[in-house]
């Protein structure tokens, strides 16, 4: 990410001693273990394979990119972090986004994998009580309430108020073995029970509603509403004909309200224009990892591989920027991509080695 106020956002959260390249840190939960030159040797070779020079892409794509997916995260768990996107990554992508079920097994995997690799956290456009009921399998009962302060989630003072939180950013392993859920792109945030919202939502809640009710009263019959409680998303992949007109009425009302439009599949959502996406939450979640890993399908994608790129070129951090591919992957992100995955089942075969290697059960 090339923007200066999401990269002070990882001056701020992760000074120079805690950085990855600076690894006398204890990672967290774990021993003093670093990915030293001759892993970080092996981890180039394995995913130095952007087409390139007219290599060809099926070197990134396939059977193997999930060999060399799954070889990348088992290198060295306890440096590493591993981000995912929901809707097209570890979910089909269905007629309805209501209806939309992470693949079997997904779930059960990704929390065994939290307790071996740093940190494994979802970032998605859905609303946290959605990701939640998905994805906690039974952990949690509903959505745990708001803790602390209204103030941004990932506010310090916030944070480490009777929370047993150390100097830094991120999260602590030290909290427990869980998976981190980042809703509305990170606006929402929740990790073993805790739940922040970032403040930076508040001066916008009540335009939101109002530009919800507005479209609502435009009677689009064919067009799915899908209301995120801190934003909504216009859905029209189930009748594809209604896309000029949800479109038009979404540029509208949201030039009414001065909210922000964030495109998507066959959908466009209307949320306020606070600076937080994909990729600057995962710029404050990263907390010390040497080793980044980012998979996702679609043009909010985008900003989660330019902060991986900041990691890569700045600070010295191996990263893994994965695609899952579909018919409408944005061509961009698919070129960006270190490695393609041909689809949700892709990645679910890849999640599954890597447990089975760990000896963590599935369940």
């Amino acid at each position: 990410m090339k923007d200066r106020e999401q990269e002070q956002h990882w001056l701020e959260y992760n000074p120079p001693e805690h950085r990855g390249t600076v690894s006398k840190q204890r990672l967290s939960g774990y021993s003093e273990q670093r990915a030293d030159d001759k892993t970080r040797q092996r981890a180039d070779e394995l995913v130095q394979v952007h087409t390139v020079d007219g290599q060809k892409a099926e070197e990134k794509t396939g059977q193997k990119a999930e060999e060399l997916l799954a070889k990348w995260l088992i290198e060295a768990p306890s440096a590493t972090a591993l981000f995912l996107d929901f809707d097209g990554t570890m979910s089909e992508i269905v007629p309805d986004p209501a209806n939309a079920k992470p693949l079997p097994g997904v779930p059960d995997m990704l929390n065994a994998l939290s307790v071996r690799l740093a940190l494994v956290a979802v970032v998605s456009g859905r609303s946290l009580s959605f990701l939640q009921e998905e994805l906690d399998e039974g952990k949690r009962v509903g959505v745990p309430a708001e803790t602390g302060k209204p103030a941004g989630w990932m506010g310090q003072e916030q944070l480490d108020e009777g929370r047993g939180v150390g100097p830094l950013g991120g999260i602590p392993k030290e909290w427990g073995s869980s998976l981190v859920f980042a809703g509305s792109y990170g606006l929402e945030l929740s990790w073993a029970g805790e739940t922040v919202i970032d403040s930076a939502i508040t001066p916008w809640e009540d335009k939101i509603r109002q530009a919800h009710e507005e479209v609502v009263k435009e009677g689009l019959s064919n067009v799915f509403i899908e209301d995120k409680g801190i934003g909504f998303a216009l859905h029209w992949r189930s009748h594809p004909e209604e896309s000029a007109r949800a479109l038009e009425v979404a540029t509208r009302v949201a030039t009414t309200y001065g909210l922000e439009l964030q495109p998507g599949k066959m959908a466009i959502e209307l949320r306020a224009p606070v600076h937080i996406d994909k990729g600057s939450t995962v710029l404050k979640l990263v907390n010390g990892q040497e080793r980044v890993c980012y998979i996702g399908d679609d043009e909010g994608d985008l900003k989660a591989y330019d902060t991986l790129d900041i990691l890569e070129s700045q600070y010295n951090s191996v990263v893994q920027r994965v695609a899952v591919d579909s018919p409408e992957i944005p061509a961009e992100l698919y070129s960006r991509a270190d490695l393609v995955l041909e689809g949700p089942a892709s990645l679910a075969r890849v999640l599954a080695i890597v447990v089975d290697s760990s000896g963590l059960s599935r369940k």
